[in-house]
């Protein structure tokens, strides 16, 4: 089944008109999906009315600018499905396109992440979204998740992700169907994008061959504003918890194996000059 994470700022207006979608999703949908939304500390918080089945709304209560990467690992870990659909609240899928994915997911392949074209409003097509993907769970946390270095200012989070998934010897494949409508105007008005740290950041990590993503997950503090899904068996704090503590041990053993295999390559390439 499919988690659909979804984090916002401010964008109060989407946020209810996602969930007014997902009170129209036929039952199956309702069933076989749950959608994350978590709000960056959006102030002021949205007013938010009784949410529809297998909806979650988390909050993150530390103020800090920029904190998407957080935000999007926070919905990965509460996530409790197999495949994620990663992508921003300004873009909606249909139901047709959801029921797609729903069908397609067994034979989906489980080493590729999918992308989407956009559609605009006006019909137009764009160029896919870096931070929109559909890629299993298991897969995004095994790369450190989004990278929280990022945090704080603006861009290249997502860029330096679609690094590491190539790095990592894994395939990224545009989806032939289904499309992303994108909502004109949808951008959070009025913050700064100054990229230029985060630019030089990412080309550092890359230069040092830095594979996956340093934890730990989840440097702030959050709470759950509600959450609509069934009622896990331990309790709540205690799940997610033992989750984020899974998440970054996962990713400490995939990069320890991306290191060895590194030394590996690096000392076969040596052997021939050693002979010489």
């Amino acid at each position: 089944m499919l988690s659909l994470v979804m984090p916002f700022y401010n964008n109060a207006a989407l946020v209810h008109r996602h969930l007014s979608q997902r009170a129209d999703y036929p039952q199956r949908l309702l069933d076989e999906t749950e959608l994350i939304l978590v709000d960056d500390c959006s102030d002021p918080a949205p007013k938010l009315d009784e949410l529809p089945r297998n909806t979650a709304i988390y909050r993150v209560t530390t103020s800090l600018d920029w904190n998407q990467s957080g935000a999007r690992n926070l919905g990965a870990v509460v996530a409790r499905h197999d495949w994620l659909l990663l992508t921003d609240i300004d873009h909606f899928f249909t139901t047709e396109d959801l029921s797609t994915l729903l069908d397609e997911l067994p034979t989906l392949d489980r080493d590729v992440a999918y992308d989407f074209r956009r559609m605009s409003e006006d019909g137009s097509e764009r160029d896919p979204h870096p931070n929109t993907w559909l890629l299993r769970r298991e897969a995004f946390i095994e790369l450190g998740g989004a990278d929280e270095d990022f945090a704080g200012h603006y861009g290249h989070e997502d860029l330096i992700f679609n690094w590491r998934w190539a790095q990592s010897a894994r395939f990224t494949r545009r989806h032939p169907s289904v499309s992303v409508m994108v909502e004109r105007d949808g951008a959070t008005p009025g913050l700064e994008r100054d990229h230029e740290r985060n630019a030089q950041l990412m080309d550092a990590k890359i230069e040092r061959r830095e594979l996956f993503a340093p934890g730990p997950m989840l440097r702030f503090d959050w709470t759950v504003v509600a959450d609509n899904r069934p009622a896990l068996r331990s309790p709540a704090w205690r799940e997610i918890g033992t989750r984020a503590r899974v998440a970054s041990r996962s990713a400490l053993r995939f990069g320890r194996r991306a290191r060895a295999k590194m030394r590996r390559w690096r000392d076969r390439q040596a052997q021939p000059d050693q002979a010489g």
